[in-house]
């Protein structure tokens, strides 16, 4: 009986060592599964990374347009700006200008009307 254990375990390993390779084939074909679904599920993430970034970049974008208008409109503002200062300043000098020769005439009438009293008030009859 011995033999036929042996002859028994014999074909049962000829039949686990058939069956090995196949399990092996079968798990291997599961670990590719595997590793096709991890490298799908990164290139997926890496995708969808890429597709913010862009989006990002494009908002970047849309932003920097709107703040070279914004700069060209305070630069507009300032030149707008700059000129009515120029108008003004120049406005306040022909008043200091007048508000001189306002003055000066008026401390000239001052002074004729002073030598005009002082006058009167010399001759006799002329103050009274």
């Amino acid at each position: 009986m011995s033999e036929a254990r042996s002859e028994a375990t014999g074909s049962e390993v000829a039949r686990s060592d058939v069956a090995k390779p196949e399990m092996a084939k079968s798990e291997m074909g599961r670990a590719d599964s595997a590793a096709v679904e991890a490298a799908s599920t990164r290139l997926q993430r890496a995708l969808a990374a890429l597709e913010e970034a862009v989006e990002r970049r494009r908002e970047l974008e849309r932003g920097r347009g709107a703040l070279a208008d914004q700069v060209h409109t305070i630069g507009l503002d300032r030149a707008r700006l700059a000129d009515a200062l120029d108008r003004e300043a120049a406005r306040a000098e022909r008043l200091d200008t007048v508000n001189r020769e306002v003055a000066d005439r008026l401390d000239q009438a001052i002074a004729t009307v002073r030598t005009v009293l002082a006058g009167a008030a010399e001759t006799p009859g002329g103050a009274g």
